[in-house]
């Protein structure tokens, strides 16, 4: 490279992105990304760089990497100071990696991060107090997916028992699928093991699985100093996971808040009570305590085939969802992400003046919407199959709202003030 048409910097630059993990509330594996490795072949003046984000994120598929891996760090002792994040991703069933051992934590003197795929684990396979061990590493990002099956009650206590027992803990992501193997009584013994500072520090909590995995949470398991707050539910409601509303009521200064629902929503089920509004979003913000830090409350939806865009739109309507998120007085943005058929006629633009016309308070408090769609061909009753058409300031059954604004006369009056959202045009395009 004599005549590069790029200055080193940039392609630094361009490799350093290849770290980008996403969204705080999504663990996204960054694999072996090794494309740019090409790169240093031809310009050694981008080793460093490419060596940096190679050895950033460590994975030990089985035990005999921990070996090749802790030969290299002796014998080039710098690589173990770029290391930030290891990966036990055991590519056999029930493989055990032993990876905490004094080497390593001489060596990892920067590993902040951790992850425990034990999704095709059926049986716990660390020994004894090895949570003990792991305390030995300055750890403070945590990530746990527990097995795809029902998980043992070992594996269960032994989940909690690590996260308890990293005392500088700040992020935990946590998944799981599957009721685990517990009695009551087993909740209890677990909630007895808990250590007064444990999860004192944690500050960003994700969740996902289906809502009977949140059933059997420990009290108070992570804390009240939680800042972000990422709670993915794949099931049929969560008005029977007690402990999880007791964790959320317990949350005093929240700042961000994100609601995300995947699994089929039986919005057509007359008793309505498993609707994404009534069994999930309704129950979190009715147990959040009032408070001025929250800033930012966003709602995913998907899986939405068999329900109807007016049965959402009554929900927030006849709820009283923007009296309720009144409560948080510097509230700044209500953020929803939500299916939409291609050709129906609605877009992001057509969604926020529709969730404006259901939230009319929201208008008294200055707390703006924006909408992303997320493109599906099977997204809400078709338009044909409709009991009604869904009319901006009306909802069917009740008339006009008392406080209802006219928000057409508001968009022709303030055309300009629509920048205030944030609508993603180029993915609304039909």
């Amino acid at each position: 490279m004599q005549n590069p048409h790029l200055p080193i910097e940039l392609c630094e630059l361009v490799i350093d992105f290849t770290l980008d993990l996403g969204t705080w509330w999504e663990y996204r594996h960054p694999g072996r990304n090794t494309d740019f490795m090409k790169y240093t072949s031809i310009c050694s003046a981008l080793l460093p760089c490419g060596r940096r984000v190679l050895y950033h994120t460590v994975t030990f598929g089985d035990p005999s990497q921990v070996h090749l891996f802790t030969r290299s760090i002796v014998e080039n002792p710098s690589l173990a100071d770029m290391v930030r994040e290891l990966v036990l991703w055991p590519t056999v069933e029930g493989t055990y990696i032993p990876f905490v051992h004094a080497t390593l934590v001489k060596r990892l003197r920067h590993l902040k991060g951790l992850v425990y795929n034990l999704g095709r684990t059926e049986a716990h396979v660390y020994p004894p107090l090895h949570h003990l061990l792991v305390a030995s590493l300055s750890i403070t990002e945590l990530v746990i997916r527990l097995p795809d099956g029902v998980p043992s009650r070992k594996t269960w206590f032994e989940a909690f028992r690590l996260i308890w027992s990293l005392r500088h803990l700040r992020s935990l992501h946590l998944t799981g699928q599957e009721h685990p193997d517990v009695s009551r009584l087993d909740v209890q013994r677990l909630n007895a093991i808990r250590r007064p500072w444990a999860c004192s520090e944690l500050k960003t909590l994700a969740l996902q699985g289906d809502d009977i995995y949140y059933r059997d949470l420990p009290e108070h398991a992570f804390g009240t100093s939680i800042r972000q707050l990422s709670l993915h539910f794949t099931g049929n409601g969560i008005n029977q996971c007690t402990a999880l509303l007791t964790q959320v009521s317990q949350l005093l200064s929240l700042e961000e808040l994100y609601l995300r629902v995947t699994a089929h929503i039986p919005q057509l089920d007359p008793s309505r009570e498993n609707s994404a509004m009534l069994g999930y979003f309704m129950l979190i913000l009715e147990h959040l305590a009032p408070q001025d830090t929250l800033r930012i409350i966003a709602f995913h939806v998907e899986d939405v085939k068999d329900c109807r865009r007016g049965d959402f739109l009554g929900d927030l309507f006849n709820y009283n969802v923007d009296g309720i998120v009144d409560k948080f007085s510097q509230l700044e943005s209500l953020y929803f992400r939500l299916p939409e058929r291609p050709g129906s006629g609605y877009d992001a633009e057509d969604w926020e003046r529709m969730l404006h016309a259901h939230m009319p308070a929201l208008r008294l408090v200055a707390a703006t919407i924006s909408v992303r769609i997320d493109w599906d061909d099977t997204a809400w009753v078709p338009l044909g199959l409709e009991d009604d058409h869904i009319d901006d300031a009306y909802v069917p059954g009740l008339g006009s709202h008392p406080n209802m604004i006219d928000w057409s006369d508001y968009y022709q009056a303030s055309p300009d003030d629509s920048e205030s959202y944030e609508c993603d045009s180029s993915e609304s395009e039909r």
